[in-house]
């Protein structure tokens, strides 16, 4: 292990915007009987700290990526960790629809939370959730979250106890708008995104993890299809790639043996660790 630490990433959620299953029980493809295919919406928690034990007793620096509608029992499946800081990757429910939640934590730290996002996602959240980031007239309760504009490219220095944590973001298109990819030392995550621009893919260099959207089989207007993300990932060549906002139709096990080498499918709950310098994958949970 290096002298830089470990980097642990978490996937809180893997699911489509319905989750697995949707709210009216249907499995779709997915076999109910295995417990892999129970996903949340996405979320990303990352941790960086000398060693797995420094994390566990509290001297880690977290980052989490979006605040989904499931962020409450996402949060407690974690562990009920602190948190340094928050990244939203762009503005949909699926991703900020749980903001609300982060109250718990606000209280806890004593302080606001620095929320890192772009600057379209901070004006659709200021608008949509005003009481989050002012106190409302007449209202006694404070703000939540202190809005910090990442723009394309700029890299970020997250603090807490485990040290600082570099935060990098890259634009990839989603549909119609512009969503961030994120990147923190050798890990990206881009868990909405159906294209990638050159300057997308040089932010991409050298990551040795990359976890990212492979919604279905079948082209969608706005997600990677399974077929797309694989040639994204050969192009890449990171050591380990993990599919997210996996939608009904993608049972885990089927996608499990369609994956080539180094490319697995992600589960809620799924942890990797790696070397904060260097990238090596230090631990991955098995498939």
């Amino acid at each position: 292990m290096s002298a830089a630490g470990i980097i642990r990433a978490r996937i809180l959620g893997c699911g489509s915007s319905g989750g697995v299953p949707r709210v009216d029980g249907d499995w779709g493809a997915c076999d109910p009987k295995e417990p892999k295919n129970y996903r949340l919406r996405c979320s990303l928690l990352v941790e960086k700290g000398a060693s797995l034990e420094a994390l566990k007793a509290g001297e880690a620096t977290r980052l989490l990526i979006d605040t989904t509608p499931d962020l409450r029992a996402q949060l407690l499946a974690a562990g009920s960790p602190m948190i340094d800081a928050l990244a939203f990757t762009h503005d949909h429910a699926d991703q900020t629809h749980g903001i609300d939640d982060v109250r718990a934590l606000v209280y806890r730290r004593g302080a606001r939370l620095p929320a890192w996002m772009d600057a379209a996602t901070g004006a659709a959240l200021r608008l949509r959730f005003a009481y989050i980031f002012e106190t409302p007239a007449g209202s006694g309760y404070p703000p939540l979250l202190e809005p910090m504009t990442l723009a394309d490219g700029e890299e970020v220095s997250i603090d807490g106890a485990g040290g600082p944590l570099a935060l990098t973001s890259f634009t990839v298109g989603h549909g119609s708008i512009d969503c961030a990819g994120v990147r923190v030392g050798p890990l990206a995550y881009t868990p909405d995104v159906d294209s990638i621009p050159e300057t997308g893919f040089a932010a991409l260099e050298g990551v040795t993890a990359w976890i990212v959207d492979a919604l279905r089989e079948k082209p969608h207007p706005s997600h990677a299809h399974l077929g797309r993300a694989l040639e994204w990932l050969e192009r890449v060549n990171p050591a380990l790639g993990l599919l997210t906002n996996l939608h009904i139709d993608m049972d885990y096990r089927t996608l499990l043996k369609r994956c080539p080498d180094g490319v697995r499918p992600a589960y809620d709950g799924l942890s990797l660790v790696m070397d904060a310098d260097t990238g090596e994958i230090v631990h991955v949970d098995r498939p």
